[in-house]
């Protein structure tokens, strides 16, 4: 729990030494934390999971309060929940969640001089030369190459099929994917994305039928 709570301080301090580098909100009765989360909807699991942290963290310092605010898995609603976080000027930080809810956010980020910390963020590129917004996450274009030699190195395969996310996360996990495993001699055969929170074991099937019999490799990106 500790080890939860010096993360936490430090965080804090990172963000507050921002701000303090050019931020024109004010926070006149003491600075507040907003979380922009899908805490319901196709991506709750993620947002829940990024919530119970931050709760973990604050509850060893209370001393900074945390508004949690439920977008819904919705990019839209993302947007209204960052855009109320921007009228408080208690808060000059926000916590948000996934690519497709976090992307959409950064420009209001860069415009209001408001930090946006992205977590479960992982499309490339992602916080681009904005200085207002920042991320922990491994992006794809580390993850997917590892994944392209152990294919071809460990499992033989030849032949393989993409099924992603239909967002900037999975998408782009495709398509580094695909680059890595042809430039080691494997060929990508089929490629189709599912919508979030949908099934995708209908494609899975049909994308089998085209590898038989070589080996199939099919990376399904969730997050």
């Amino acid at each position: 729990m500790k080890k939860h709570a010096f993360y936490f301080r430090a965080f804090l301090l990172l963000m507050l030494a921002v701000m303090g580098a050019g931020c024109s909100k004010k926070a006149p009765t003491g600075p507040a934390i907003g979380a922009d989360l899908p805490l319901s909807g196709s991506m709750a699991y993620y947002g829940q999971e990024v919530r119970r942290g931050m709760e973990l963290a604050h509850a060893e310092d209370p001393s900074i309060p945390i508004d949690f605010e439920d977008n819904h898995s919705n990019a839209r609603d993302a947007v209204t929940v960052f855009t109320k976080f921007v009228s408080d000027e208690n808060i000059p930080v926000v916590v948000s969640a996934n690519s497709p809810l976090s992307a959409p956010l950064r420009p209001l980020a860069s415009e209001n001089k408001i930090v946006l910390l992205a977590l479960v963020t992982g499309m490339s590129n992602f916080p681009g030369e904005n200085p207002w917004v920042f991320r922990d996450s491994i992006t794809q274009t580390i993850e997917s190459p590892p994944l392209a030699s152990y294919a071809i190195e460990k499992l033989q395969a030849k032949r393989a099929a993409t099924l992603v996310v239909n967002d900037d996360y999975g998408l782009d996990g495709a398509a580094t994917f695909t680059s890595a495993f042809q430039k080691l001699g494997g060929t990508v055969v089929a490629k189709d994305t599912f919508e979030t929170g949908t099934r995708a074991a209908a494609f899975g099937a049909g994308a089998g039928l085209h590898l038989r019999p070589g080996r199939s490799l099919q990376p399904a990106a969730t997050g």
